[in-house]
């Protein structure tokens, strides 16, 4: 349970260094996660817990967000491409550790 809390709080910090590098647009946003268990799913209320709760912050800030689930290495690719706007994800495991 610690390793998810901090898993969601990184995600957060993350989440407003990438609303701080578009501030001044207020626009819309398009973030995209992979399907991983009751984290990110196209069938999970909200796309899941990680989507859900990146698109809310930055919905609460302003921004109209599109949570889009695609398998990750095209997350990573259309990210770097600049296809879509930020990575939702989180991380679990001995590496985070």
């Amino acid at each position: 349970m610690k390793n998810r809390l901090i898993a969601i709080v990184l995600t957060l910090l993350f989440s407003f260094q990438a609303a701080e590098s578009v501030a001044g647009t207020k626009g819309a946003l398009s973030i995209c996660g992979t399907t991983w268990g009751k984290y990110g799913g196209e069938d999970l209320p909200g796309k899941g817990l990680v989507p859900d709760l990146v698109a809310k912050v930055f919905q609460h800030t302003g921004y109209d967000v599109e949570a889009i689930i695609v398998p990750w290495p095209k997350c990573v690719q259309r990210a770097k491409d600049q296809t879509y706007d930020l990575i939702a994800a989180g991380w679990q495991g001995e590496n985070f550790a």
